[in-house]
């Protein structure tokens, strides 16, 4: 009985052995045995696009933030121009006023009428009577544009944000 058990644990580990051997043949002489590890370089493939994809959308997204910054301090040169304009009507006084709101927002200017501060490479201008739009003809009316260069951070796309406000003051009584 001794000797049947160990036949039959012979067996077994014969058998097994002859499994692995089959396998590795199958493996080795099978057609694709030449194909193996091909997922690396296409995985690194894919990745590239998807990381440029990334970088795009992170500068967009400071694109678009420093846009609405832009139209904000925008906005608020103008209501500040038009409420120096219902109170003094002075041109200097105007400009002083915007440049003192913008420049609360962080857009400062050397100056503020056209003029390119190179430091953080801002643009404000402010007309009165705007130069476009509705109200060109009004002068009762101020525009306020502020023009931004912004840096680069992953793509090689150069970008500037501006945007574009109007206070009217409404200079007859409420």
């Amino acid at each position: 009985m001794g000797s049947a058990a160990f036949r039959t644990g012979a067996f077994f580990l014969r058998r097994a052995a002859l499994c692995s051997k089959a396998i590795y043949r199958t493996t080795k002489g099978s057609p694709r045995h030449g194909e193996r590890g091909q997922v690396l370089p296409l995985i690194a493939f894919a990745l590239l696009p998807l990381i440029g994809l990334a970088a795009l959308a992170v500068d967009v997204g400071v694109w678009r933030y420093q846009q609405q910054l832009a139209q904000t301090a925008a906005d608020s040169g103008a209501l500040a121009a038009a409420v120096e304009l219902k109170n003094s009507g002075s041109l200097a006084q105007i400009y002083a006023a915007a440049n003192v709101d913008i420049t609360a927002n962080g857009f400062a200017g050397n100056s503020v009428n056209g003029s390119l501060n190179t430091a953080n490479k801002v643009t404000v201008t402010v007309n009165n009577p705007p130069t476009s739009g509705p109200a060109t003809s009004n002068s009762s009316a101020v525009e306020v544009l502020v023009k931004k260069a912004l840096p680069v951070y992953f793509s090689w796309l150069a970008a500037t944000v501006s945007a574009r406000a109007v206070g009217v003051a409404n200079i007859g009584n409420c």
